[in-house]
């Protein structure tokens, strides 16, 4: 699977509308954002299920859309707000935000390890929380991690780019891939850009497009 040329319904898509979503609903006031959590948890679990995170024993399919909350509201903590919105210039010339991306990925994962915790024979369980989940999460919401899915991964090592998994020296690794290679970045831009959604993004965000080009080196 590539792009979703000639096709604005194609699951590829449902990203667009999530990102979207969650860029204008960051903005709002906390009393609106209260108001509308649950069109939030909608739209974050389709995106996910859209995006093969219900697929098999996940257990994201043991709850209905309102346990996601707790996970949209440690996205909303005031404390990364200087994730949204994140320039090109400002990935290549500093990476500092990866401190915080860290920081953020941490709190997810407590968030739903609580959320989707489960009684087994009178015994807590905790969900075992993947780095895949967590960051197609970020990606669909604030736009500044790359999924680390099974073809992102693949796509990783073939350009040599290591650990294949995510942690800071990864990321590190990932902008360091980018600042020599600008035009493949800037050509998978264009690429996107010229797709025919319905909802088209001006600014994609860069880890977004980082995201892109190595999902299909991988595949």
């Amino acid at each position: 699977m590539g792009f979703a040329e000639n096709n604005p319904h194609h699951n590829n898509f449902s990203w667009d509308y999530c990102y979207l979503f969650f860029q204008k609903y960051h903005q709002l006031p906390s009393h609106e954002r209260d108001s509308k959590m649950e069109l939030a948890c909608l739209h974050l679990g389709f995106f996910l299920a859209s995006w093969g995170m219900f697929r098999g024993k996940a257990f994201l399919r043991s709850k209905n859309y309102t346990v996601y909350t707790p996970v949209i509201t440690a996205i909303m903590d005031t404390k990364f707000n200087c994730l949204w919105n994140i320039t090109d210039k400002q990935w290549l010339a500093d990476s500092e935000a990866v401190k915080d991306i860290i920081k953020l990925i941490s709190c997810l994962k407590t968030a739903i390890c609580h959320a989707f915790i489960q009684n087994v024979n009178g015994q807590q369980k905790f969900p075992n929380v993947s780095e895949t989940l967590v960051t197609k999460i970020i990606l669909g919401t604030l736009g500044c991690s790359p999924a680390y899915d099974q073809y992102f991964k693949a796509g990783l090592g073939l350009h040599g780019i290591s650990p294949q998994r995510f942690n800071y020296r990864s990321l590190e690794n990932i902008l360091a891939f980018c600042r020599n290679n600008i035009a493949s970045m800037d050509k998978i831009r264009k690429q996107m850009k010229d797709l025919p959604t319905i909802c088209p993004i001006v600014d994609i965000p860069f880890m977004k497009i980082i995201d892109m080009y190595f999902y299909l080196e991988g595949q």
